[in-house]
């Protein structure tokens, strides 16, 4: 009889990695601004593609999305907005700029704001390899609006 044992070694397979930033403008939010334009920039840093990803984004309740200014054929229903499901390729024989998608929209400022006033949206990120950003929010804060008055001296 042979005792052989044979080392068994799990082998994981290259996978996107997916990672996303949002920014506004402009920043500091103030309670005079009417437009914020949002920026995301969503990044695999993973070997391969991500596939059917879907970027999706719910506005701050203060606001209310600014029709057609959604890039890359995004549109807005119930105050989400959607983008079309696309491939973002893996750092694998690619250069740095290609692994990288940048989607924007505007909103306008519906409701008073004030100073200290929180406005967040949340954006969701999924892909067909279940690489998933969920529900990760981004919080600004308005900042207070100062009025500087002449001063007059006779």
């Amino acid at each position: 009889m042979i005792n052989a044992q044979a080392a068994l070694n799990e082998i994981t397979p290259p996978a996107p990695k997916l990672s996303a930033s949002i920014t506004a403008l402009p920043y500091p939010v103030r309670s005079t601004t009417n437009l914020i334009t949002y920026t995301i920039n969503l990044i695999n840093s993973g070997a391969v593609s991500a596939t059917q990803v879907v970027i999706s984004n719910t506005i701050p309740p203060q606001t209310t999305y600014l029709s057609g200014s959604a890039s890359n054929g995004g549109s807005e229903s119930g105050g989400v907005i959607t983008w079309p499901p696309t491939t973002l390729p893996g750092q694998q024989n690619r250069a740095a700029a290609s692994n990288q998608l940048i989607r924007t929209f505007v909103v306008s400022v519906t409701s008073p704001i004030t100073s200290g006033d929180t406005l967040t949206n949340t954006l969701s990120v999924n892909s067909a390899e279940n690489v998933n950003i969920n529900q990760q929010p981004f919080s600004e804060f308005v900042d207070p609006t100062f009025i500087y008055l002449p001063v007059v001296m006779k």
